[in-house]
């Protein structure tokens, strides 16, 4: 992928390279500006040994209704973009620039292929077809242990969710070093067990959580936890911890075990 222009310092002009162009259209990151293009023709004139195998953009708030004039006028200087590109080579290059919500919200902007990559989770960020889509991933854990808490004890460091009652609390070995965030403790995010939504209690620990089963009958150590998949949502842990999915799941540690189903 080429970019910015110290990168064709690093081309060998001898052998044929197959490259892909990323430009900017209003995002801010990576790629060249659109005043580039006559700079940019230069260069490709110079490296004839380079085929352009895509030209591509990234859109920056596809997702969000207030800003479809701004998303559709990156989209029409992708196309003068892609038009003068296409003029210059005499053929044309794979085109793209839908992302997820792109995908979605702006369906007669799919040029040659599109971007899937929330979409391919099952997670509706453009919020149009949530109902169509099934997530694919889940984070499950275990009941350690299940401890008895009287009235007036706190829990965890610093002494927590101090109560006026009696109540039984189970420890799962998750924490915030697994992927369970730290603002989902002091009753942030509910977890699932055996059909019931329980609250995850006090400080999430590096290591270990505390969730309260006061009033369920039948749990017992081995259950098995559900901090987020098909009844728990991903979602719902993001909003506990003002993020956005994509960062829980790239903060799922190496140390929590992966199991794939076809």
């Amino acid at each position: 992928v080429i970019y910015n222009f110290s990168q064709f310092d690093k081309i060998p002009v001898e052998k044929k390279l197959k490259i892909h162009l990323k430009f900017d259209t209003g995002m801010k990151r990576l790629g060249f500006e659109p005043d580039d293009i006559p700079k940019l023709l230069g260069k490709l004139r110079k490296y004839s040994n380079l085929h352009i195998v895509s030209i591509f953009s990234h859109l920056a708030a596809s997702n969000d209704k207030t800003s479809d004039n701004f998303t559709k006028d990156q989209i029409h200087l992708f196309r003068q973009i892609c038009n003068k590109i296409e003029k210059f080579l005499g053929y044309k290059p794979i085109k793209h620039i839908l992302n997820s919500s792109g995908i979605t919200r702006f369906p007669e902007y799919q040029f040659d292929m599109v971007r899937l990559g929330a979409g391919l989770h099952g997670i509706d960020t453009g919020g149009t077809i949530s109902q169509r889509l099934i997530p694919v991933h889940s984070l499950k854990s275990v009941i350690s242990q299940i401890k008895y808490v009287k009235a007036g004890e706190g829990i965890g460091y610093g002494r927590k969710c101090i109560k006026d009652h009696d109540r039984i609390i189970a420890i799962i070995p998750v924490g915030y070093a697994d992927g369970l965030l730290r603002q989902a403790g002091n009753g942030n995010f509910k977890v699932w067990i055996d059909g019931d939504f329980v609250p995850v209690i006090a400080d999430v620990n590096m290591d270990m959580s505390f969730i309260d089963i006061t009033g369920l009958s039948g749990i017992k150590e081995g259950d098995r936890v559900e901090i987020f998949g098909e009844h728990a949502g991903i979602t719902d842990l993001a909003k506990a911890g003002n993020t956005i999915f994509y960062e829980i799941l790239s903060r799922i540690s190496p140390r929590v075990k992966r199991v794939y189903f076809d």
